[in-house]
């Protein structure tokens, strides 16, 4: 059976794809570190508020999604607040180029 590698990395952007705890889907975080089958995320502490180790949640990859790569950038035009404006303007910009 092949192996295939996750694409995220310490200090990358993710989503959860489902709730966890009191965390909604669709919170970011940062992946501060990265374990055989999951990461460490860093959920910015304003969002519910609480102590700081609220903020620290152990995530299996596959309820992870990549949202900003320090090796790629936004991912499929991403932004920070979770529109997708910047691959809207890509998709603009290759039409109009063709």
């Amino acid at each position: 059976m092949a192996t295939t590698k996750h694409a995220i990395e310490e200090d990358d952007v993710v989503a959860l794809r489902v709730p966890i705890g009191s965390w909604p889907a669709g919170t970011t975080g940062t992946a501060v570190s990265l374990y055989e089958d999951s990461a460490l995320v860093e959920v910015a502490e304003d969002d519910p508020p609480g102590s700081a180790l609220d903020n620290l949640l152990t995530v299996p990859f596959e309820q992870l999604e990549l949202r900003w790569s320090g090796r790629t950038g936004w991912v499929d035009g991403w932004k920070r607040d979770g529109s997708g404006g910047a691959r809207d303007r890509a998709r603009k910009r290759s039409t109009a180029s063709e």
